[in-house]
């Protein structure tokens, strides 16, 4: 359902929710239907961010790795 959106979709569509949430008139059947929303937003945020943090790790990882061995060649 969210699989095709950005982060930044989701982010939006998550404080949507939030917003929708803290409206004084909103059901029960709503508050109930906007918290699964906001839910399943926020892990999909949450998955892209871990996703990120990940192939940044590997990054650093790869450069630490690539200036030990510019550094070992001019020695």
């Amino acid at each position: 359902m969210h699989e095709e959106l950005s982060y930044e979709e989701n982010l939006k569509s998550l404080e949507d929710c939030l917003e929708r949430l803290q409206r004084e008139d909103i059901s029960l059947e709503e508050s109930f239907k906007s918290y699964q929303e906001a839910l399943a937003y926020y892990k999909k945020c949450m998955k892209t961010l871990n996703d990120l943090e990940g192939r940044l790790e590997e990054y650093k990882e790869e450069s630490q790795t690539f200036e030990k061995l510019e550094i070992g060649e001019e020695s």
